[in-house]
Parts: structure tokens; sequence; C-alpha cells
């Protein structure tokens, strides 16, 4: 994948650790890797996101 200029930095929270960090594909196709279908999440971000239904902006 390109690097992109986008700092490593939890979209929702903004926790900067990159080792809790994932990428979220935000319309949930794992496959469009278009960098603006791309936000990064913390782990338990992403997990709110996906089972809790909490928005990404």
């Amino acid at each position: 994948m390109k690097e992109s200029k986008i700092p490593a930095k939890c979209k929702l929270c903004g926790l900067d650790d990159k080792r809790v960090l994932i990428i979220h594909h935000k319309d949930c196709n794992r496959k469009n890797y278009k960098i603006n279908n791309l936000v990064w999440l913390c782990r338990n971000c992403h997990y709110l996101v996906h089972n809790k239904n909490v928005k990404v902006k």
C-alpha cells in the first residue's frame, strides 16, 4: 500500500499509539483502498464503529 501523509492517529479518540492503530474502511468494503475511504482507528474505536453503531465523521 502506498504511504500517505495522513498522521497515524485515531479519527475518533485521537490516540496515536501505532501499536493499537488499524485502518478502517468507511464503506466497509475491504477491497476499496482509495485514500478517501480509509481512516485510522484504535482497536477500541474500531470495535465501537462495527458493533455499537458509532459513526466516523
